[in-house]
């Protein structure tokens, strides 16, 4: 007599029935039926799903990096520290930090770009009712790169630019020309986007459709 490869405990009562081979097949069954429901896929043999693709736009990359103000120092981004780790385990940590402080700002261009698109993320609402993703841009041999370009709706069609300086103090007017000019690659309407500028302290010569961002606002 063939036995069932499954224990009778495990079969529900009415595949109990008196012929052997009934149950081994009803068993079988069950197996089948439990494995197919671990199944990821909706039918056996069936591939992932398709992603449609995240940008019509070329070379847009959304922004996976978080905002730098976890880990500062010692972020592989910045790096401003890992040269001096092993002195200041040494005991020169009191010494080594005026010199690192005076050369944190040679660290802060992509730190700095990171939290600015991050910022715009938070006020998605104040740029459009359809943001669906904010990351930099440039062309294929690398030239006019855009720190922050904003892509509404289904068609994820450009609606902002933006450009981030770690300088002091910067001039509006002068960035918002740069970027429409560099505006000009990726939208056959750059006179319909929205711009922002982000500076650390302040923003000069901006008119009032400009969206200005500073330190102060980003690190609050």
């Amino acid at each position: 007599m063939q036995r069932s490869l499954v224990p009778h405990a495990m079969l529900p009562m009415s595949s109990l029935g008196a012929n052997p081979r009934s149950r081994t097949a009803r068993a079988s069954d069950v197996a089948h039926t439990r494995n197919h429901a671990r199944s990821p896929y909706p039918k056996p043999g069936a591939g992932p799903p398709k992603v449609p693709p995240r940008s019509t736009i070329p070379n847009y990359v959304p922004d996976p990096t978080p905002p730098p103000t976890r880990r500062l120092f010692t972020d592989p981004d910045v790096g401003a520290l890992s040269r001096d780790l092993p002195e200041i385990d040494r005991g020169l940590g009191e010494t080594v930090l005026p010199v690192l402080m005076a050369s944190l700002d040679d660290h802060m261009g992509d730190p700095w770009e990171n939290a600015f698109r991050d910022h715009l993320r938070h006020r998605a609402r104040e740029i459009g009712p359809e943001v669906v993703a904010i990351g930099p841009w440039w062309l294929g041999d690398g030239q006019h790169q855009i720190d922050a370009v904003a892509l509404s709706g289904r068609s994820r069609t450009p609606v902002l630019v933006g450009e981030a300086k770690w300088a002091e103090k910067v001039n509006a007017g002068r960035l918002k020309a740069d970027l429409a000019s560099k505006a000009a690659h990726l939208t056959r309407t750059p006179g319909d986007l929205r711009y922002a500028v982000a500076a650390r302290q302040t923003i000069v010569n901006a008119d009032a459709e400009t969206l200005c961002v500073t330190a102060a606002a980003v690190f609050p």
